[in-house]
């Protein structure tokens, strides 16, 4: 693929979004409207934006654990990961 080629495709991603991250809003979309028809307006006065059900878009923030964690004290990685969700 040549620079000019890869320049279009830039350009045509940005006029019409293709992949995981337009199934990502789409979907959001769809599960936003679903929380809202579903929800308490009592409780919720606002209603929920899809951006809270992106799933793939990097708004939330995971811990990444290193599988060499678990190696040096003999465990697999899995125990330390269940021993801090219990400390939080």
């Amino acid at each position: 693929m040549t620079a000019e080629q890869y320049d279009e495709w830039v350009a045509y991603y940005r006029l019409e979004p293709f992949g995981v991250e337009m199934w990502d809003w789409l979907l959001a979309h769809f599960k936003a409207l679903f929380a809202n028809a579903n929800r308490d307006p009592k409780k919720n006065k606002r209603g929920y934006k899809p951006d809270r059900f992106l799933c793939f878009s990097g708004h939330r923030q995971f811990e990444v654990m290193d599988i060499r964690d678990g190696i040096e004290d003999g465990t697999d990685g899995l125990q330390n990961q269940e021993e801090s969700d219990t400390t939080r």
